[in-house]
C-alpha cells in the first residue's frame, strides 16, 4: 500500500500533519481510492518509524478534514466520494433544511417580558442587588427555587449541585474544559448536535461517532468504542435527540449507565429539550447522579419557565454537577 512508503521530513512540519497531508495528496492523485482501508495505527507507525500517538493524531486530522472516516470496530477508511454531504445552512435559504438550528416556535413574547420587567421594577432593592457581583454558581435562593421547580418536572437535584450558566453551550464548554484536555477523545451519537463539534474543534478534542438505532446510541457500539478509544466522556441527548428526535427508553438508559460506570466514563446528558414531551422517561441523572452531569435549559420550554416569574430565567441554562458546587462570595 502506497501509504506505507511515504517520506517524512523529521525537521519539517509536525509529523502528524505531514502524514495527513500525504494521505490527502494520495487521495487527490487517486493513489488511494474511496473505500480503501488504511493500515492500523500500529502497522503504519512501525512502517514510518513514528509513534502510535503520531499516527493517531494524523488519522484524527485527516478525519477532521473529511478525508477519512473511522468506523468503530472496523478501522479507518478513505471517505466514500458518493457519501451524502451534511451541511448546516442558515434557515433563510429556501429549499434547505438546517440541522444547525434548534429554536422555539416563533411566538410573541413581548407581553411576558413586559410583565416580568414590571414585577422587577416593583422591587427596586431586589433589582439593584441583581446588578451586584453574585456567586459563580448562582444565588442560593434562586438555586433552591429552581431545584424545587425541577423536582416538579421529574428532575431530582439538590441546590448544592446546581450551577447557572450563560446558555447550554456555555454549560457544555464548562464540562469539556473541566473533564478533558487537548488531544482527548469523546464519544457521541453518530448524528449529533453541531454545537458539540464546534466546541470540540476549539478545544482540540476528537469526537468519535457511535452507531445509533431508533432509541439513539446502542450499548454494543458504545462498549466497542469505549474499549477502542478510552474516551474521557460520552455526550448524549437521550430525550428528543438532536437531530433525529429519538427518545431513549428507560432500560436502554440503564444499560448505557452500567457500561459507562464499569468503564469509569462520565456521561454528559444534554436535556435542553427534555421538558418538552408530556410523557418522557426519567432523566439519566436521576438514575445515576454520581455518574451523570446534566445540562438543562429554559429557552426551549419557555412557557414552563415562566412559572419562575422572571424573564431572566428564559435564557438561563442549568448544569447539575455530579459533585457539590464549591462557591465563594464575589
Amino acid at each position: 500500500m502506497t501509504i506505507m512508503t511515504m517520506t517524512l521530513d523529521k525537521q519539517g512540519a509536525p509529523l502528524y500533519r505531514q502524514i495527513a497531508d500525504a494521505i490527502a495528496q494520495k487521495v487527490q492523485l487517486q493513489e488511494l481510492m474511496p473505500g480503501t482501508k488504511l493500515p492500523t495505527h500500529r502497522a503504519l507507525a512501525d512502517a514510518l518509524s513514528v509513534t502510535v500517538g503520531t499516527v493517531t493524531r494524523a488519522y484524527a486530522e485527516a478525519e477532521r478534514r473529511g478525508i477519512v472516516e473511522a468506523r468503530v470496530g472496523a478501522g479507518t477508511y478513505i471517505t466514500q466520494s458518493d457519501k451524502p454531504l451534511w451541511t448546516f445552512a442558515a434557515p433563510e435559504r429556501p429549499g434547505v433544511l438546517s440541522f444547525g438550528y434548534n429554536v422555539p416556535p416563533a411566538i410573541n413574547r413581548a407581553d411576558l417580558f413586559s410583565e416580568a420587567l414590571q414585577q422587577l421594577a416593583a422591587h427596586p432593592n431586589e433589582l439593584n442587588n441583581l446588578m451586584l457581583y453574585q456567586p459563580p454558581s448562582g444565588i442560593v435562593r434562586h438555586r433552591e427555587i429552581l431545584a424545587s421547580w425541577l423536582a416538579g418536572h421529574q428532575v431530582i437535584a439538590s441546590p448544592e449541585r446546581l450551577l447557572f450558566c450563560s446558555g447550554a453551550q456555555s454549560a457544555m464548554q464548562l464540562c469539556l474544559l473541566t473533564l478533558c484536555r487537548a488531544g482527548d477523545t469523546i464519544l457521541a451519537d453518530k448524528l449529533t448536535y453541531p454545537g458539540l463539534m464546534s466546541l470540540a474543534r476549539q478545544l482540540q478534542l476528537t469526537v468519535k461517532p457511535v452507531e445509533m438505532d431508533d432509541e439513539g446510541i446502542t450499548p454494543a457500539s458504545l462498549k466497542s468504542a469505549c474499549q477502542q478509544y478510552q474516551p474521557r466522556l460520552v455526550y448524549l441527548t437521550p430525550t428528543l435527540q438532536n437531530p433525529t428526535t429519538a427518545i431513549m427508553g428507560t432500560e436502554r438508559r440503564k444499560e448505557i449507565i452500567a457500561l459507562c460506570q464499569k468503564a469509569q466514563i462520565t456521561i454528559v446528558e444534554d436535556d435542553v429539550n427534555g421538558l418538552l414531551p408530556r410523557e418522557r422517561p426519567e432523566p439519566m441523572v436521576n438514575l445515576a447522579p454520581d455518574s451523570v452531569i446534566y445540562i438543562g435549559g429554559l429557552a426551549k420550554p419557555w412557557h414552563q419557565a415562566c412559572a419562575l416569574g422572571s424573564c431572566t430565567c428564559l435564557t438561563a441554562s442549568i448544569l447539575i454537577s455530579s459533585m457539590p458546587c464549591k462557591t465563594t462570595a464575589g
